[in-house]
């Protein structure tokens, strides 16, 4: 159980590290324009809400990637690397 706790922490912290180095990449200005909020509600966001909101995203299995990753399943990624194998062994004999 704790191992799987460390795990779930060690997540929440990368999710959180992730929204954290998108939000310096912009401005508190631009941000609170495109919510529609007040700059001092996205630093109390920053600040305080974002810790929690990692957890919680965590807590429900999903996960934060930049929109130009691409997402593949567990299925499909060992199909992927079946036909790899397959095609890097004919490679090798050949």
């Amino acid at each position: 159980m704790e191992r799987l706790l460390n795990k779930s922490d060690e997540r929440s912290r990368k999710i959180e590290s992730m929204i954290l180095q998108r939000l310096a990449e912009k401005t508190q200005t631009s941000i609170a324009i495109e919510l529609g909020v007040s700059e001092s509600k996205i630093s109390r966001l920053k600040n305080d809400d974002i810790p929690m909101i990692s957890k919680l995203i965590t807590c429900l299995g999903l996960k934060v990637v930049p929109d130009d990753s691409l997402e593949v399943s567990q299925a499909e990624l060992k199909s992927i690397k079946t036909l790899a194998r397959k095609y890097l062994e004919i490679d090798e004999m050949a």
